[in-house]
């Protein structure tokens, strides 16, 4: 998993840094270009080049030291730039100060700066491809982590399961004749159905709490320290939640959303596979059951009616 934590990030927000941060790449690049052609072409020297407070006024340290972004600013790969940004600045600022007093600059000294260039330039890139593999574990339609991300996620509650005794549920959550939805409205309705769905779960669920779509028209949360009838009831209130807050599309069309939610723990006696298992196999009997309702696992024979 990348070093970038999850839950302290939005996909909104990753895609916003990304877009900074582009920006302020290709403002570094414009700035070493420049920086360049002036020593090459023995341009005047400008009063920046030589000012110890370059690395903050140039674009890229404006962009930089103005972050508050929740999620950067603690990232190492972030941290590590702005040490390597204020070494190369220094060290152009010692070549463009030889350069203004008309002295010789020695192959040794123009080196040494390449190299720090090229040592950010490579940080830089890392920490673009850490913000684009956090981007990459998001589903794009709904804005929730996406079932490659949640694995990982599912794998480290199951292992605090095993070394805690802990309790920790997981639930399949799926639309109910998300089909029809799609048949009676089209596929651009349906699509804002699954968003509608996937906002609601996230305003509501805990901080702590872990929520994806699992696949289609599935979703999958996680309740960590959460023992099945705790689950049975926190997803039962947004079951019910769910099914009162019809939501209004294009034209004025109004559609009524209900799930069908199973729910199985965590045990030292399952893997986490069997225990997905048991939980799809609870949601199933609550569409045999009706749909608009929920089952768990220990109680497939009895699911809560709405």
């Amino acid at each position: 998993m990348p070093r970038i934590h999850l839950q302290h990030l939005s996909i909104d927000e990753i895609r916003i840094i990304l877009e900074e941060l582009e920006r302020a790449m290709a403002a570094h690049d414009t700035w070493i270009k420049d920086w360049h052609r002036t020593l090459i072409c023995r341009l005047p020297i400008k009063e920046g080049y030589l000012s110890r407070y370059t690395h903050r006024r140039c674009g890229f340290g404006e962009w930089y030291y103005a972050q508050t972004h929740t999620g950067l600013g603690d990232h190492p790969d972030f941290m590590a730039i702005e040490k390597t940004h204020k070494k190369m600045h220094d060290q152009a600022r010692c070549l463009a100060r030889k350069a203004h007093q008309g002295k010789s600059i020695s192959n040794h000294d123009y080196l040494a700066f390449v190299e720090q260039e090229y040592t950010l330039s490579q940080e830089l890139l890392a920490l673009k491809e850490s913000f684009h593999e956090v981007l990459s574990m998001f589903d794009h339609l709904t804005g929730v982590y996406n079932r490659q991300a949640m694995f990982p996620i599912l794998s480290q509650e199951h292992a605090r399961v095993l070394r805690t005794g802990q309790p920790c549920s997981i639930a399949i959550v799926d639309l109910d004749h998300f089909k029809r939805i799609n048949d009676t409205y089209g596929h651009q309705i349906g699509d804002r159905v699954l968003q509608s769905t996937a906002r609601y779960f996230a305003d509501n669920l805990r901080p702590y709490d872990w929520f994806c779509r699992y696949g289609g028209e599935e979703f999958l949360v996680c309740l960590p320290n959460t023992p099945v009838d705790t689950a049975q009831t926190i997803l039962d209130r947004f079951r019910s939640g769910l099914a009162e807050s019809p939501i209004t599309c294009d034209d004025a069309i109004l559609v009524n959303i209900t799930v069908s939610v199973g729910v199985a723990e965590m045990s030292a006696d399952l893997s986490l596979k069997e225990t997905i298992a048991r939980a799809d196999s609870a949601m199933y009997a609550a569409k045999r059951a009706g749909r608009n309702r929920l089952c768990t696992w220990e109680n497939t024979g009895n699911c809560k009616t709405p």
